[in-house]
Formats: C-alpha cells, sequence, structure tokens
C-alpha cells in the first residue's frame, strides 16, 4: 500500500488464500503493477508446503506476497 504500512488480508471468496502487502505495494485493484511473479518451489526445489509466490514491479521490488493454503 502506498501508505507505507505492511497489510495482511484473506481472500473474502477464498479462506485458505492470504496476501502480505509490503510498503511499495501501490494499492489493491491497480492494472499491470505486478508484471513479475516468482513461486518459491520454483527457486527451491525441495520445498514442501504452500504455495508462496512472490510479486515484483517492473524495477524487481518486492510489491507483495501470496500464500494458497
Amino acid at each position: 500500500m502506498a501508505n507505507g504500512k505492511i497489510e495482511f488480508t484473506i481472500s473474502s471468496e477464498y479462506s485458505d488464500v492470504a496476501y502480505v502487502s509490503l510498503p511499495a505495494h501501490p494499492g489493491k485493484g491497480k492494472q499491470g503493477i505486478v508484471p513479475r511473479q516468482v513461486r518459491l518451489c520454483d527457486l527451491l526445489s525441495e520445498y514442501d508446503g504452500p504455495d508462496i509466490f512472490f510479486d515484483f514491479n517492473a524495477s524487481n521490488q518486492l510489491l507483495g506476497i501470496e500464500v494458497v493454503g
């Protein structure tokens, strides 16, 4: 969120999906803010856990982390 805070939300549609918005995140619903998403299991081949995705902007700044349960 552009307010410089870290925000944690749980999806109202899917109870097993959570998102952590980091201070650089410009806000929910903005188009094209996440041109690159990296999945944790693609980085760590031995990883065994929930799906975790890292969202980056065009400058490779981490904007948020999505956890799918």
